[in-house]
C-alpha cells in the first residue's frame, strides 16, 4: 500500500468533534478548527421545504488559507510542487485508465495535508472530464438525519463554486425534502469547503462545472446494532436515488470523498501520547481499510472499523461507505497516504488520496456493492 509519511507537523487544531462523536463545548478551545462567518441556526430550525438557493460565505478563509485570491492561488501551488507534492497537473496528459469516477481526497487543514490533496486532484484534472462533482462530505456537527443536503453555491477567495441545483432538487425530490432539515450544519462545516477551494483553483474559469453538497452524518447507531448500513431502508434508499439521479441527468458525473481515517491521542480522549507502536498500529490498521476501499468494498470497509469498536475514530466512514456503494463497479488505487503528529505526540491524524477507475465492461458488482471478479 506504499511507505507511510511520518513527518512532524505542530497541530493547527485543537480537540475536534469527529464523525458521530461531540466533545463538550468547553473542549473547543482557541486552536480549535472554527468558522469564522455567521452563527449557526439550530439545525432543523426556520428552513422551508425548498429553501431558495443563496451563497454560503467562506467559513475559514483567512484562517486555514490564505483570504487573498493571488495568495491562495501561490499557497495551493505550493502544496502540489513542494515536498510530497504530486507535481503540477496537466490538462493534456495521456490517460491510459478507464474513466475516472471519483477521488478520496482528505479534509484536514491544509498545513498538515496540503500535499496529500494534490494527489486526488492532479487525477481530477488529468483523468476526468466531469462537469458535475457529487461531493459527500462529513457532518461534524450534530444532526437529525443522515444525510443533509443544500443548494446554496460555495463561495472562496477564488470565486464562487457554483451548485447543481437542478440535481440537488432531484435527489430531494426522490429521497425526501427532509434532506433539508439541517442545511444549517453546512455554514460551520470545512469538508465540503475545502474540497471546493480546490475545484475552483483548478477548474475555476477553464471548465463550466457544477458540485452537489451532500453531508453524511453517523452511522454509528447502526455498528452498534451489528447492521450492514445498506441494510437500513433510509441508507439503502439514498444510494439507489445518487445512483438514479447521476443515470438519469445524462451528465459526465465524478464523486468526491472528503474524508480523514484515523484520529488518536489524548486530543481525542486516549490516554497516553502518540508513540511509534500506536503509530505502527494504526498504519496497519489504515492499510486494512484502504484496500477495501480500493476493492470496492463498503461491507469490508465498515466491518474493518466495527470489528475494533471504530477504536481509532475514522472520520469519514459513513460518507466513505455510501460513495463505494455508489461508484461500482469501479477499482481504486491508492495515491498517497501521511500521518500528522503535533510536535508533543498528543495528536495524530491519518489521510490518504485514492482514485477510482470505471471497471472494464462486464465486471459484475457482488451483492454488498463492491466490484467482483467475473
Amino acid at each position: 500500500m506504499g511507505s507511510t509519511d511520518r513527518s512532524e507537523h505542530r497541530t493547527a487544531l485543537g480537540p475536534v468533534s469527529v464523525e458521530g462523536r461531540f466533545p463538550a463545548p468547553s473542549a473547543f478551545g482557541d486552536g480549535h478548527l472554527r468558522p469564522s462567518g455567521p452563527a449557526m441556526p439550530a439545525a432543523g430550525k426556520g428552513f422551508p421545504d425548498r429553501p431558495s438557493a443563496g451563497v454560503r460565505p467562506p467559513a475559514f478563509a483567512g484562517r486555514t488559507y490564505a483570504d487573498n485570491a493571488a495568495a491562495l492561488r501561490a499557497q495551493i501551488d505550493r502544496y502540489f510542487t513542494g515536498p510530497g507534492g504530486s507535481g503540477t497537473p496537466r490538462p493534456d496528459a495521456a490517460r491510459p485508465r478507464g474513466p475516472l469516477r471519483g477521488v478520496i481526497s482528505p479534509h484536514i487543514d491544509f498545513n498538515r495535508g496540503g500535499s496529500v490533496y494534490t494527489w486526488a486532484y492532479r487525477e481530477l484534472v488529468e483523468s476526468s472530464e466531469a462537469d458535475v462533482f457529487v461531493v459527500l462530505g462529513v457532518a461534524h456537527q450534530r444532526c437529525t438525519r443522515r444525510f443533509v443536503l443544500t443548494r446554496n453555491d460555495f463561495d472562496t477567495p477564488l470565486g464562487p463554486v457554483r451548485t447543481d441545483v437542478g440535481y440537488v432538487d432531484r435527489i430531494a425530490g426522490l429521497a425526501g425534502r427532509h434532506l433539508f432539515d439541517d442545511e444549517p450544519v453546512h455554514v460551520p462545516e470545512h469538508s465540503i469547503e475545502f474540497q471546493a477551494v480546490f475545484l475552483q483553483h483548478l477548474l475555476g474559469g477553464r471548465r463550466d462545472f457544477r458540485i452537489v453538497p451532500i453531508l453524511v452524518g453517523s452511522f454509528y447507531d447502526l455498528m452498534d446494532r451489528g447492521v450492514d448500513p445498506i441494510e437500513n431502508a433510509e441508507v439503502r434508499r439514498f444510494v439507489e436515488v445518487l445512483k438514479a439521479v447521476e443515470a438519469e441527468s445524462g451528465r459526465k458525473v465524478a464523486y468526491i470523498g472528503s474524508i480523514d481515517l484515523c484520529h488518536v491521542g489524548p486530543e481525542f480522549g486516549d490516554l497516553d501520547p502518540v508513540g511509534a507502536a500506536t503509530l505502527d498500529r494504526v498504519g496497519a490498521f489504515d492499510r486494512t481499510m484502504l484496500a477495501k476501499a480500493a476493492e470496492v468494498d463498503p461491507a469490508g470497509w465498515f466491518e474493518t472499523a466495527a470489528e475494533v469498536g471504530d477504536r481509532w475514530r475514522v472520520c469519514g466512514l459513513a460518507a466513505t461507505y455510501v460513495m463505494l456503494h455508489t461508484i461500482g463497479p469501479a477499482r481504486g488505487r491508492l495515491l498517497k497516504y501521511a500521518q500528522a503528529v503535533d510536535a508533543r505526540r498528543t495528536c495524530c491524524v491519518s489521510f490518504a488520496s485514492l482514485a477510482f477507475d470505471a471497471a472494464p465492461a462486464g465486471r459484475r458488482v457482488d451483492n454488498r456493492g463492491g466490484a467482483a471478479r467475473g
